[in-house]
Order: structure tokens, then C-alpha cells, then sequence
């Protein structure tokens, strides 16, 4: 069996950083835009993308608390414990944020079923758009 020195493996690890001129310290907390960086805001209406983020919402929304199970005597009586303790702390806060999370979903989906509407009625005034323009060539009001 080979042996492994951890040693010298961190050393060249070290040395690699000292080569790359990277520094030591990582970065700040404050330095990170979550917005910029992951929370890409979209600058036009998708219709895939607000499907799959609706599929996804429609199926996570619950933050209910699950009973944790486990084969073992011991432990599951260690892990009710522990639930318990935890349930009486953070309850009242789990209700509350799943009821909050649903209202969002609906809302989320109302909304969709509204930009569904729009789609709609903008294809509508489309359609009405062309049956004016053939009007008025028809009776010659192109100019106006």
C-alpha cells in the first residue's frame, strides 16, 4: 500500500499559489452579488422558462416537516427526541412560510394564466391589425 503525505501534497499546493500569485484570502461575503452572478433577471417574456420555473414552484412549495426515520432502535428514538425539540422552536415559523410559499405559487400561476390571456389578445390585435390595413387598401385609404 502506498503511503501518503499530506505534507507535501499542501506544500506543492501552497507553492502552486504562490506561482499563480493568488492570495491567501478568499473572498469577502460583501464582495458577492448574489443578483448579478445567479439571479439572472430576465429581459423578455419566455413562455419555456416560466413553465419549467412554474413546474419546479408547483413542486416545492410545501416546507412542511418531515418525520425522519431510521432502521436503527437507538437512533430513532435519539432523532424523535431531537424532532420534537425542534418542532416546538420552529413550527409556528414552518406554517407560516408555507403558507406564504402557496399564496406565491398562486400568484405566480395566476399571473401565468394572464400572460396566457395577453398572448392571446395580442395575436387578436394582430389579426385586427391586418383586417384594417386590407380595409383600407380596399377603399383606398392607404395614405392616412
Amino acid at each position: 500500500m502506498q503511503e501518503i503525505n499530506v505534507d507535501k501534497i499542501m506544500e506543492e499546493i501552497r507553492e502552486e499559489i504562490r506561482e499563480k500569485g493568488m492570495e491567501n484570502n478568499g473572498p469577502e461575503f460583501a464582495d458577492v452579488n448574489l443578483s448579478e452572478d445567479f439571479l439572472k433577471l430576465p429581459e423578455k417574456y419566455d413562455k419555456d422558462m416560466m413553465h419549467r420555473e412554474l413546474v419546479n414552484l408547483n413542486g416545492i412549495w410545501d416546507t412542511s416537516l418531515e418525520e425522519l426515520t431510521s432502521g436503527n432502535p437507538v437512533k430513532r428514538v435519539v432523532k424523535k427526541a431531537i424532532q420534537k425539540a425542534v418542532r416546538m422552536v420552529v413550527s409556528s415559523h414552518v406554517v407560516r412560510q408555507t403558507a406564504f410559499n402557496a399564496s406565491v405559487v398562486d400568484s405566480i400561476n395566476m399571473l401565468n394564466c394572464l400572460a396566457k390571456e395577453n398572448e392571446a389578445l395580442r395575436e387578436e390585435v394582430e389579426g385586427l391589425k391586418e383586417q384594417i390595413g386590407q380595409l383600407r387598401k380596399e377603399n383606398g385609404y392607404e395614405n392616412n
